[in-house]
């Protein structure tokens, strides 16, 4: 009995997650084209097309138009929370994402090992690239240097949840909820980062974090969007008490563990 195509196609996304889920490919590479696929695997482009589009139905692979074909997670979990996050409030969905990345920052800084040191260093000379070419809007949030940190934070759990915030911001960003800040900015703020992280310097890894979050990306007040026929000036979202606690004890001394006691202390 011949196999089906749904069959061939079930083995084709048997092989795809594979590459996913041991790393072949990591979060954010561009795997094999079309063509690629087919002549690799053995199969016509059609099932290597069902294939890919039932991945990408789960959140795990990306298409691009002319750009090709891009891994965003590891695991559906973040298909799920990407739908769940959706009905939250933008605000909300951008102080966990910026919570996220504190964390990811911090963990950074405490142990970064010599793969995610090259992976960060990578990430930002590709950015650096896109911006001197005047190319920087090909590098659709998260970007290349925000998901090498979240997996140098080492932490699998962060990383699932970070995918899920980031693709429920991405669709934000489409729908004109939000923007992002000039790609020069970004890369200053990232270079930041990367140097406090590599310097093992915790405290100034996740102040930079925190200060990248203040500006990276800006909510569109619902009502003034509305107003102006969706071209309203952005506003930065109104940081958590947390946050604010820590600006205003940069001046002093400061350990890593008041840092996440701050909203505590301020009650």
């Amino acid at each position: 009995m011949p196999t089906t195509g749904s069959k061939r196609a079930a083995r084709v996304i048997s092989w795809l997650r594979e590459q996913v889920t041991s790393g072949t490919w990591p979060i954010g590479t561009k795997i094999p084209t079309e063509p690629e696929l087919t002549e690799q695997l053995g199969v016509g482009r059609s099932t290597v097309r069902e294939a890919v589009r039932a991945l990408a139905s789960l959140g795990i692979l990306e298409t691009a138009p002319g750009r090709g074909t891009f891994v965003r997670s590891s695991s559906p979990v973040s298909a799920v929370l990407t739908d769940y996050l959706g009905e939250k409030e933008i605000s909300d969905v951008l102080g966990i994402r910026r919570t996220l990345e504190i964390e990811a920052a911090r963990k950074a800084a405490l142990d970064l090992s010599d793969e995610h040191i090259h992976a960060l260093r990578s990430a930002l000379e590709e950015e650096r690239e896109h911006v001197q070419s005047g190319h920087a809007e090909a590098l659709d949030p998260p970007g290349p240097f925000h998901v090498a940190l979240v997996q140098a934070s080492g932490n699998p759990l962060l990383t699932e949840l970070y995918q899920g915030l980031a693709h429920a911001v991405k669709l934000s960003i489409r729908d004109g909820k939000v923007k992002s800040s000039p790609a020069e900015e970004k890369l200053r703020d990232h270079e930041r980062i990367f140097e406090a992280v590599v310097k093992h310097d915790l405290v100034e890894a996740v102040h930079a974090a925190n200060d990248h979050g203040d500006r990276d990306l800006v909510v569109v007040p619902r009502d003034e969007k509305d107003a102006a026929g969706g071209d309203a000036e952005t506003s930065p979202a109104d940081p958590p008490a947390v946050y604010r606690r820590i600006d205003t004890r940069r001046g002093g001394s400061l350990s890593p563990v008041r840092i996440f006691r701050a909203q505590d202390d301020a009650r």
